[in-house]
């Protein structure tokens, strides 16, 4: 299942990077660890560990914080600081 999982991204990692679309290149590892951590979270479900919190195995866990870590490196560059949007909600 995870063979073809990696198989299915890079093939649909394989047309924008053809098209060499700036946001996938850029971003291309935040892609992957997305999509893996996604991956396994569900793959994990097939598997008999015991759950450890909150339904979840340890391996699901892991898999929740890959998401994360994907997510935070995948954020828009450009927000702005919490002084300015804090300065602009008071100037309104």
């Amino acid at each position: 299942y995870e063979s073809a999982g990696m198989a299915l991204f890079a093939l649909a990692y394989l047309w924008p990077l053809l098209r060499r679309d700036r946001r996938t290149l850029d971003n291309g590892f935040a892609l992957l660890v997305l999509w893996y951590g996604l991956e396994r979270f569900g793959l994990e479900f097939l598997k008999p560990y015991p759950a450890l919190f909150a339904g979840l195995t340890v391996f699901q866990i892991v898999c929740v914080g890959l998401v994360i870590y994907a997510l935070i490196l995948l954020r828009p560059k450009d927000l702005p600081d919490a002084r300015r949007a804090r300065d602009f909600r008071a100037s309104t």
